[in-house]
């Protein structure tokens, strides 16, 4: 099953060359799947004939027209919205709700041909970063099984890094894409703002919700955001993005030409060990002629509260379902609903306000600058039976910043504790900055690869190895 390992680029490649079919690559995921998923909690529905049907088509669509993703196994959260495909977001108390038409991300995975594996298991709402979901089962890392995937779209990053789907779609408002690739050794890209659309999208919080891919390598989460990006007149937050033609999946770059900023203000602050982890990643791209300026951004702190309260968007999402189902609600999501509800009017004013001033601020702090780098998160994965009080904190602090101004922002794989846990390396490129970013992020990668081993760092644990056979 090696061949369920593979990126997308590389499975592209082979169905282009007739090495393979897409119903072969397909059966094969859903051999792994149907083999592997009881033990890993991975998806909440996996669609086999639907996938199968599709695959068959676009077998068909090959003999006329090309797509990077035409005939490409995806897995998504369970938050998109899939014609004819129940929309959980997780929870039991939306088991029996239908869709009733496609989201638009997921129309567009359509056209281009994509197959759909499957929804995948989450936090529930997205409202956590454990992915311990009380009806679907705990999400389990593939790197150790005893430990969580983080959150909340563990489930999404748990296919991938297990080979049950080469590429998968989650959402991010806090953390949410970023730190489940943190905590499985992926890749986990979070657009900048309204550069996804949203439509057929369960919310969280409106005004910070972001759409993300979870990958193998930058590649394949940059030909899947050249896919998925565009205005969409039913999302109303949907903006505009650098034209198509700007994405250059193959331009890696020199590590001499890139400039770095580092803030060690509240970035640096957690657990030891895996600070520790993110700064040999960063000596080793100095090393390689990456350049790194120390600086300080205005009252990141502030920035950090701010995000916290406009959450109090969450509680007005789910208060209604929190008061009627509190008995059927996971106590940690109703808990944080029924909170976030009683934040004042003038404090979420306030902190709204906050963030344009904050984002302008960041947005000139940076130019001049590639990106800043910072660890994605300074929380150690857990195991599920024992998560750590400043585990909430310290999984999102970092993230959440960039979920307030709407900068894009991706995780790489940079290393690993001596427990054999990956650790992220977080990128965040300026406003409006996508395309620049994944091109750094491209050399940042290829960059950490060559120094850390020969192989791609993303796997060569003792667990996934298992997973490989």
């Amino acid at each position: 099953m090696e061949i369920c390992f593979e990126t997308v680029g590389r499975l592209q490649r082979m169905l282009e060359s007739g090495e393979l079919t897409s119903v072969a690559l397909t059966k094969a995921y859903l051999t792994r799947i149907d083999r592997l998923n009881s033990e890993l909690n991975a998806y909440i529905t996996v669609c086999s004939d639907l996938a199968l049907e599709m695959a068959g088509e676009a077998d068909r669509r090959r003999k006329r027209e090309k797509g990077p993703f035409l005939g490409i196994p995806v897995a998504l959260k369970d938050v998109f919205d899939v014609a004819g495909l129940q929309t959980t977001a997780g929870s039991s108390l939306l088991a029996n709700q239908i869709a009733t038409r496609d989201s638009t991300v997921v129309r567009k995975l359509k056209n281009a041909g994509a197959v759909i594996l499957g929804k995948t298991n989450m936090h529930e709402f997205a409202y956590g970063t454990t992915s311990i979901n009380p009806t679907f089962g705990t999400v389990k890392n593939p790197w150790a099984k005893d430990r969580i995937c983080g959150g909340s779209s563990g489930g999404s990053a748990c296919a991938v890094a297990a080979g049950l789907a080469p590429i998968a779609l989650g959402t991010d408002t806090g953390c949410s894409v970023r730190q489940p690739a943190h905590a499985c050794g992926l890749v986990g890209l979070k657009p900048g703002f309204g550069v996804i659309s949203r439509n057929g999208v369960f919310p969280l919080v409106r005004s910070l919700d972001h759409v993300g891919v979870l990958s193998r390598d930058v590649a394949d989460a940059t030909a899947m955001l050249d896919l998925l990006s565009g205005l969409d007149p039913k999302d109303p937050y949907s903006s505009t993005l650098t034209p198509k033609d700007e994405f250059d999946v193959g331009n890696h770059g020199d590590p001499g030409s890139i400039r770095l900023a580092i803030c060690r203000e509240m970035f640096f602050e957690g657990r030891p060990e895996m600070i520790e982890v993110a700064e040999r990643a960063i000596e080793r791209l100095a090393g390689a002629g990456v350049e790194m300026i120390t600086v300080e951004l205005p009252e990141v702190q502030k920035a950090f509260e701010a995000a916290k309260t406009i959450f109090a968007e969450a509680g007005q999402v789910l208060r209604d379902i929190a008061e009627k189902n509190a008995e059927k609600m996971s106590e940690d999501v109703y808990r944080k609903a029924t909170a976030r509800s009683s934040v004042g009017v003038e404090d979420y004013i306030d902190a709204q306000h906050f963030r344009h001033v904050f984002s302008n601020r960041i947005h000139r702090a940076l130019e001049g600058f590639d990106g800043l780098i910072a660890p994605t998160s300074t929380a150690k994965t857990p195991r599920a039976q024992d998560i750590p009080d400043d585990y909430g904190l310290l999984s999102w602090r970092n993230c959440s910043i960039f979920n307030l101004t709407g900068q894009p922002s991706i995780s790489l794989p940079c290393g690993f504790t001596d427990e054999g846990m990956p650790v992220g390396l977080m990128l965040t490129g300026r406003r409006n900055g996508d395309v620049a970013l994944v091109n750094v992020a491209k050399c940042l990668e290829r960059t950490l690869q060559d120094k850390v081993t020969s192989e791609p760092v993303t796997w060569n644990g003792p667990e996934i190895n298992k997973l490989r056979g």
